[in-house]
């Protein structure tokens, strides 16, 4: 594809830059293997090539996270995302909350495909801060108006932006208002 084509030749040409601006090219072009054409295992090979490119370390660790994600999302590998996700965390211990929540999200949504629910429980909360409990009162008033109003589109993108910013809501009252707009279109 063209977009392929241009970052490798990018990478090619300009190979002598900042090895930390080479390794973001592969993590656009992993990101396009695996959005664009599919291709969860060239993305990986792509990724790979980001921790052979550069030292800097929120950029590898951004490209094992990465990689994670392919394992457990597109291979249902788990078991050895997580082992990798517990890594990644473990590396980023002095950086700020931002930085670790989206790990502790996907570490609590692979217990959630394993069936672990107490696990999956205990690392979205790990990622909830107190003014996330205020937040999520709003998201339930909202849903359950949208829901009597019978405007079930906007319940559903409603649902589906409190799961992604609160996933603790994946493990209960988000499934309820699920199945009330399913019993709604039927």
């Amino acid at each position: 594809s063209l977009a392929a084509k241009a970052c490798n030749l990018f990478i090619k040409q300009f190979s002598n830059l900042d090895p930390i601006q080479i390794a973001k090219v592969y993590i656009i072009l992993g990101d396009f293997y695996k959005n664009n054409k599919k291709n969860p295992k060239q993305a990986i090979e792509t990724y790979k090539k980001v921790l052979h490119a550069c030292n800097d370390k929120s950029t590898v660790l951004l490209a094992r996270r990465k990689m994670a994600d392919i394992v457990a999302f597109d291979f249902k590998n788990y078991d050895k995302a997580i082992i990798e996700y517990k890594n990644i965390l473990k590396e980023y211990e002095n950086k700020t909350n931002v930085e670790t929540k989206q790990i502790l999200i996907t570490l609590g949504d692979s217990y959630r495909s394993l069936g672990d629910i107490n696990n999956a429980a205990k690392y979205y909360i790990s990622a909830s801060s107190k003014k996330d409990t205020y937040m999520q009162g709003y998201y339930m008033h909202t849903i359950s108006n949208y829901i009597k109003r019978k405007k079930i589109n906007d319940a559903m993108e409603k649902i589906k932006k409190w799961e992604d910013q609160y996933p603790l809501s994946k493990l209960g009252y988000s499934s309820l208002y699920k199945a009330e707009c399913y019993y709604y279109t039927k």
